[in-house]
């Protein structure tokens, strides 16, 4: 039991040094332009104005600013073929994502996550 608690008690240290938030690398798989693309945790937000197809992009989502130490989820909104699509996904415990880096593959009817856990 001991061990458990050093284990966690060490990365809950380690988590707390350099960066603090998620890497998203977000790829259009879609044969069309996605413009205004939002991802959120709820407190804060980064936007890509636009992602042309076949195109990738990697953003940094920061848990900073305004960290409410609370449970929740990501989601993501984007425009393509002027329809709004809004997403919910993942989830962070305590203000502290849980996953180092998110994979992103929006296609023309669905999009595809992968999350890389820390």
């Amino acid at each position: 039991m001991k061990k458990i608690l050093y284990v966690i008690l060490l990365s809950l240290i380690l988590n707390s040094c350099g960066n603090f938030g998620t890497n998203f690398i977000i790829e259009n798989k879609t044969s069309s332009k996605i413009d205004s693309l939002v991802i959120s945790n709820g407190f804060n937000s980064v936007d890509i104005d636009k992602l042309n197809k076949n195109e990738k992009s990697i953003i940094f989502l920061d848990f900073t600013k305004n960290n409410t130490n609370a449970d929740g989820n990501y989601s993501i909104k984007y425009k393509l073929n002027n329809k709004y699509s809004v997403s919910p996904f993942g989830y962070y415990t305590n203000g502290i994502p849980l996953s180092e880096e998110i994979n992103i593959q929006i296609l023309e009817d669905t999009i595809i996550i992968k999350d890389i856990l820390k």
